[in-house]
C-alpha cells in the first residue's frame, strides 16, 4: 500500500473512466453514502487523475493527495496507477515556514547561539512532518481506490 499504487480492474478503460467520474463526483455523496464525513473529491483530465480525502466544505492544508493515471491493459482490463504526494502549494508553504524560522534565528544568533540552533532544528523537523506522507493518511485514499476498482 505504501508509495506506489497499481490496482487492476476487470472493466474496460471507458467503463473505468465513467466509474471514476461517478464515484468522485458530488452526486455520489448527495445522501447516498452512509458516512457523510468521508468525502473524496476527485478530478480527471483525460486519463490523469487526482483524489483527495477531506471533510465537506473544508480544505485541508498539507493533506495527502493521490496523483495517478487510468491505463488500459493488454487483456482488455484497465489499471489505476499512481502515487501519494502532497500538493505543490503545501511544499511552498513549508519552505516559507522554514525561511521565516531561519530568518528569525539569524537575528538572534549573535546573542543566543544554542537558541538559534534549536529554532533551526525545530523548523526542519516541522517542515519534515508537514511534507511527509504517512501510512495513516494514505489508508482512506487507498481503500477508496479499491472501491473504485471493484465497483462497490
Amino acid at each position: 500500500m505504501m508509495g506506489k499504487v497499481d490496482l487492476h480492474c476487470d472493466i474496460t478503460l471507458d467503463e473505468l473512466r465513467k466509474r471514476w467520474d461517478y464515484m468522485t463526483g458530488e452526486a455520489f455523496y448527495a445522501g447516498c453514502d452512509e458516512v457523510m464525513d468521508l468525502v473524496f473529491m476527485g478530478k480527471r483530465s483525460g486519463d490523469k487523475v487526482s483524489l483527495i480525502h477531506k471533510a465537506p466544505a473544508m480544505r485541508n492544508t498539507f493533506a495527502t493527495v493521490f496523483y495517478g493515471e487510468l491505463k488500459a491493459d493488454a487483456d482488455g482490463g484497465s489499471r489505476i496507477v499512481g502515487t501519494f504526494k502532497k500538493r505543490k502549494s503545501d511544499y511552498i508553504a513549508a519552505i516559507v515556514i522554514a525561511v521565516l524560522a531561519f530568518g528569525f534565528s539569524q537575528g538572534i544568533v549573535d546573542r543566543q547561539r544554542y537558541l538559534a540552533l534549536g529554532i533551526v532544528c525545530g523548523a526542519l523537523a516541522l517542515v519534515y512532518l508537514l511534507c511527509r506522507v504517512s501510512k495513516r493518511s494514505q489508508k482512506p485514499l487507498f481503500e477508496f481506490l479499491e472501491r473504485i476498482s471493484r465497483g462497490i
